[in-house]
């Protein structure tokens, strides 16, 4: 409650005096300490809840978290990672590569420079240009370099591993900053293979024991399923609040799906 009790008291005070805002910076800091305070609020009503759950059943608290970890791992793989990445990234690239090109065309016409200082100018400019796409791919590059935790991700770092950081070497550094689209060569020749990788219908076919292992082993857990327990007295509830329960059914159905088909398994397999 001191939370919003602070940002109420700050926009009061920012929408009072515009002038004093650019005198002390308050514009700024205000709003800043407000979202940094409910997050800090937020996080500390989740760790209690959490504490909370842990004491009654700590067994089904630790399978839980192992099982949504698992659940992010799987939902984006590392190549899939890098290949939308590096297809983000690419456009930007090419854009920039273009007003390299422009700038090494102007530095090559001056004839007062230099050798040495038309390739330290270039040098400079390329690296200034490339800076929020070295940024972004070194951002990516701290994910996938961490220890692998699955066959996949061992895969993937042995397969692209070395590639990559040579890649981001030749884009930080260029061996030939007067030919600006080759720094990006090496990026583009791995952008194409995850494409054709991707493009390949075996590609679909992943075994849950290869991208997540702990999932596939997961088994008689304390976690609790919908529709595990019948109910005698259950209630329809047309409506909550003013929620729209039309996901709600269609999430139902699928359970009800899910179900009928396991049961048939079970059957089957007895």
């Amino acid at each position: 409650m001191q939370g919003e009790g602070l940002c109420e008291e700050g926009e009061g005070a920012l929408g009072s005096n515009p002038a004093s805002q650019e005198e002390d910076g308050r514009g700024e800091e205000f709003p800043a300490l407000c979202s940094s305070q409910d997050q800090a609020m937020m996080h500390d009503c989740y760790s209690k809840i959490v504490d909370k759950l842990s004491a009654a059943n700590p067994t089904m608290v630790l399978q839980v978290q192992m099982l949504v970890g698992e659940l992010r791992r799987v939902t984006l793989l590392w190549d899939e990672l890098w290949l939308g990445v590096l297809q983000q990234q690419h456009m930007h690239v090419l854009r920039r590569i273009q007003q390299l090109e422009d700038e090494v065309k102007r530095v090559q016409n001056n004839n007062t420079l230099r050798k040495e200082e038309k390739v330290a100018i270039m040098r400079e400019k390329h690296s200034a240009l490339m800076r929020p796409v070295v940024f972004a791919l070194d951002h990516v590059r701290s994910i996938t370099t961490t220890p692998a935790e699955t066959p996949h991700e061992t895969w993937f770092q042995q397969t692209y591993g070395d590639p990559i950081t040579s890649a981001l070497g030749r884009l930080k550094s260029p061996p030939n900053p007067a030919n600006p689209a080759s720094s990006w060569v090496p990026f583009k020749q791995i952008m194409l293979s995850l494409q054709q990788r991707a493009q390949k219908r075996t590609s679909y076919l992943l075994r849950l024991d290869q991208i997540s292992p702990r999932l596939a082993a997961m088994a008689t857990t304390e976690m609790a399923l919908p529709g595990e327990v019948s109910a005698t007295d259950a209630l329809t509830i047309q409506s909550v609040g003013l929620e729209d329960l039309h996901l709600d059914e269609r999430i139902m159905q699928f359970l009800s799906i899910v179900n009928t088909m396991f049961t048939k398994v079970r059957t089957i397999v007895h």
